[in-house]
């Protein structure tokens, strides 16, 4: 009995060691403005649909982001996105200028392209000034760990630290990302 007794405590030891080193494996990685290879997450706006990573377009297709598909998603998880632009005039070191925050996203949701959640900070579309060139708009997919996601909202858009952020929600990754490029528009 005793060595019954030893045997099961040894497993559930095993057990929580196994749990507790699996949720710990957590990584904020920087985030990097470049496309990936493969594994994108679709952005569906009104008026464009950004399935490749880098295409230039006219900043006005940008006014409404309809949702956000990512086929890569772990139905049962959790999911943050953020859309951030780096080229952001001022933005600062490691900083960016923030259009969007999406958080508290079901994986099977996101895979649906549904955007169930919350938006923790409301998207803006893309507004790059006169004589600031091309500018790079990122969505960044990270996975949400075991607690809640922040609820107090940035002081500022600008000079956003999307990495800062990331380890302070305890977020993993990004899992995923893409990316397209547009402009001031003289024609507006």
């Amino acid at each position: 009995m005793a060595g019954t007794v030893t045997l099961l405590l040894l497993c559930v030891v095993a057990v929580y060691v196994s749990t507790t080193t699996a949720t710990n494996t957590c990584q904020v990685e920087t985030p990097h403005y470049t496309c990936p290879s493969s594994d994108l997450p679709i952005m569906t706006f009104e008026q464009v649909t950004i399935d490749t990573c880098g295409g230039r377009y006219e900043k006005a297709l940008f006014a409404k982001l309809s949702g956000v598909t990512y086929a890569g998603a772990d139905q049962n998880a959790k999911y943050t996105l953020a859309l951030v632009d780096p080229d952001a005039p001022k933005s600062g070191s490691g900083g960016a200028w923030l259009h969007w925050i999406h958080t508290g996203l079901k994986g099977s949701d996101l895979a649906a392209g549904r955007l169930t959640g919350s938006d923790f900070v409301p998207y803006r579309p893309p507004t790059p000034p006169r004589t600031t060139g091309p500018h790079r708009y990122a969505l960044f997919v990270y996975l949400e760990g075991a607690r809640p996601v922040d609820a107090t909202p940035p002081a500022t858009r600008a000079k956003f630290n999307l990495q800062e952020y990331a380890k302070k929600n305890e977020l993993c990754g990004p899992v995923a990302r893409n990316m397209f490029v547009t402009a001031f528009d003289e024609n507006e």
